[in-house]
């Protein structure tokens, strides 16, 4: 509201399914997108002066702003000062808007499985490598698998829900070539779910049993390694995200951002079982000389970090 009087152009869309009280009484416009049935307009991200070279500005992740899961849900989000990707972001906003103006265009909105695949989707930003992926057009769920063949030592993920039988086979075969898969899942008894599935056949992956909904939709590659990935968006792992809803996602092949969400994973994964063999602290640790010791990220939240 305050931007909007000042004279900035503020522009909103936001799914029309959810009662999104934060947008009542707005003096800008806002579209109520409704898709029918069980599609979701499911983006989360906030694109700023995109034709600015040096103020563009975006946000994307899989963070709803609600006060749960700004303050309880564990959620991710990333902000980036980059023209190239909030350009890009504004093009997939345009589709759904209708257009440039500064009001919706029912006649030219375009959404779901109408839209086109009209974005790049490999990228450079600044130093490393990204994939750029909106759904249903752009075959997600394929780039999702391409970055998760690539793995070679681990993978991480961390999901609402995961139906998706080609990523589940995926898994599956990279465990058996030696790869070590971790993963937390909140809704396991989703119709499809992969829960039972994935455990029952050695794969070491959590049931979230926190009192907060588990929100993220994120997957770690090789963490600490030049091969490093993180899939990161509003994404989940279901048919329903890959061909019905409005998303979008990134893959960034950037080793310092998977080491990030790595020590968020380890979090959420001792917090769910504080016992296991990883999460508990030895009796009497060794003490050492802190020369030459590096902790990444630095600070870290821990209060003890143990090696």
């Amino acid at each position: 509201d305050r931007a909007h009087e000042r004279g900035v152009r503020v522009r909103c869309i936001v799914d029309g399914n959810n009662r999104n009280l934060g947008f009542s009484n707005t003096a800008f416009p806002v579209f109520r997108m409704g898709r029918g049935g069980n599609a979701l307009m499911h983006h989360k991200f906030i694109v700023i002066d995109p034709e600015s070279p040096s103020d563009a500005w975006l946000f994307m992740g899989g963070t709803n702003l609600t006060r749960n899961q700004l303050y309880t849900d564990p959620n991710s989000a990333l902000t980036f000062e980059d023209q190239m990707l909030a350009r890009i972001y504004l093009k997939e906003f345009e589709s759904l808007w209708g257009g440039q103006g500064d009001f919706y265009q029912s006649e030219l909105s375009i959404r779901g499985d109408d839209k086109l695949n009209n974005t790049p989707e490999d990228l450079f930003f600044r130093t490393f490598p990204v994939r750029s992926y909106f759904s249903p057009s752009d075959g997600t769920t394929q780039g999702i698998l391409r970055a998760l063949e690539s793995a070679e030592e681990e993978i991480y993920f961390s999901l609402l829900t995961f139906t998706k039988n080609e990523i589940r086979d995926l898994l599956l075969d990279k465990q058996s070539q030696g790869v070590q898969i971790k993963g937390i899942i909140n809704n396991i008894n989703d119709n499809g779910g992969e829960y039972f599935t994935l455990r029952d056949n050695g794969v070491d992956v959590q049931a979230s049993n926190q009192g907060f909904i588990h929100h993220h939709k994120y997957a770690i590659i090789d963490p600490g390694t030049e091969r490093s990935a993180l899939i990161v968006g509003s994404h989940n792992w279901t048919q329903k995200a890959e061909d019905t809803n409005d998303e979008n996602l990134l893959i960034l092949f950037e080793e310092d951002l998977s080491l990030i969400f790595l020590e968020e994973f380890m979090a959420r994964w001792c917090e769910n079982d504080p016992l296991h063999s990883e999460c508990i602290l030895a009796e009497d640790p060794e003490t050492i000389s802190p020369s030459g010791l590096r902790v990444i990220p630095q600070p870290t939240v821990a209060h003890r970090v143990q090696l």
